[in-house]
């Protein structure tokens, strides 16, 4: 981390300085490190999440018992597997659905632009474009852009509530901090999609796009829906099972 690392280390760190990257060297990191993005899997509308639901093993099962129960004249039996099926489905809709939602807000608080220095000159740039390396400046009513370490503040005050669930300002610092902290006591770290809520500062950015704290959220939301639990594992098998028999 570089929350407990003196200023001139994190420079060196990064190869960079107080006067900010070169518009050459800016070029150059965007292509190692690609778009400051919060990357979405595109999984389709409503209906292609719900019909995906039916692509379980189990599920496909339970559809074939109940096309025989139907065709053999066991009514009851097939409208009572149907209702588990379609119970089962709205349930893993709604899931996948949820998790859907909670990316795109997690998107819509990104910042859309920067002030950083590069050249020496304080420019605004998209905030897709930061890297590693870059001097951002902080200014009253700023959303934090990627994760940065602050190397200069003035009465700089921060709302990290979206990421550290803290209802008050952080007041930052620029100091080097001792090792082991928790996010929420990393006062001199300021975190993508956190707001400056007082005063100014500048900070180097550390961390871009997935990497930052926030992309590992989207990243968690993401592997809620992609990630089986033990039991459907051994669902799933158990389906196969009782298929193939």
């Amino acid at each position: 981390m570089f929350y407990d690392e003196p200023i001139k280390d994190v420079y060196q760190k990064l190869d960079s300085n107080e006067t900010g990257l070169s518009s050459e060297e800016a070029v150059l990191r965007q292509k190692k490190f690609g778009p400051n993005i919060i990357d979405k899997k595109k999984r389709g509308g409503p209906i292609k999440i719900f019909f995906n639901q039916f692509k379980n093993f189990l599920v496909i099962l339970l559809i074939f018992a109940a096309i025989v129960s139907f065709f053999i004249g066991e009514r009851l039996e097939f409208y009572g597997i149907m209702v588990i099926i379609i119970l089962s489905a709205v349930l893993g809709f709604i899931q996948e659905y949820r998790a859907e939602n909670a990316m795109e807000a997690l998107k819509k608080i990104s910042a859309p632009n920067a002030r950083v220095l590069r050249n020496n000159k304080a420019i605004d740039i998209p905030a897709k474009d930061l890297v590693p390396g870059d001097i951002v400046i902080l200014v009253e009513g700023d959303i934090i852009p990627a994760d940065l370490r602050i190397i200069d503040e003035s009465s700089l005050q921060i709302d990290e509530a979206s990421l550290t669930g803290e209802s008050l300002p952080s007041k930052m610092t620029s100091m080097q901090l001792k090792s082991g902290l928790s996010l929420t006591e990393q006062k001199n770290m300021a975190f993508t999609g956190s707001i400056v809520v007082y005063g100014k500062g500048k900070g180097i950015v550390v961390e871009t796009a997935m990497r930052t704290e926030f992309g590992k959220i989207a990243h968690t939301i993401e592997s809620i829906v992609e990630t089986q639990t033990p039991l459907q594992l051994k669902f799933e098998k158990m389906a196969k099972q009782i298929g193939f028999a």
